[in-house]
C-alpha cells in the first residue's frame, strides 16, 4: 500500500499526508489471515480509492478508514 501511495504522491503531490493516510489504512490489513486462499478484503483497492479522495476533500486519516473499510470489503 505504501508504494501506491507513493504513485498518488507523484499525482496529487502531498506525500506526507498520504503516506499517514497509507500506514494508518495499512493497520487495518496487517492482521489480516488468508484462509484456505480466500481473501475477503482488498487492501490496495482501498488504499487507491481512499487516499485520493481524502487528500482531494480534506478528510483527516480517522475518516478515511472510515471511507476504506466499505471499499477493501
Amino acid at each position: 500500500m505504501l508504494f501506491s501511495s507513493a504513485l498518488i504522491d507523484l499525482i496529487i503531490g502531498d506525500v506526507t499526508q498520504a503516506v499517514i493516510i497509507s500506514a494508518a489504512i495499512q493497520i487495518l490489513y496487517i492482521g489480516l489471515v488468508v484462509v484456505d486462499s480466500n481473501l475477503p478484503d482488498d487492501d490496495c483497492l482501498a488504499g487507491l480509492i481512499a487516499i485520493p479522495l481524502a487528500l482531494n476533500t480534506g478528510f483527516s486519516p480517522t475518516l478515511t478508514i472510515s471511507i476504506a473499510i466499505p471499499v477493501g470489503v
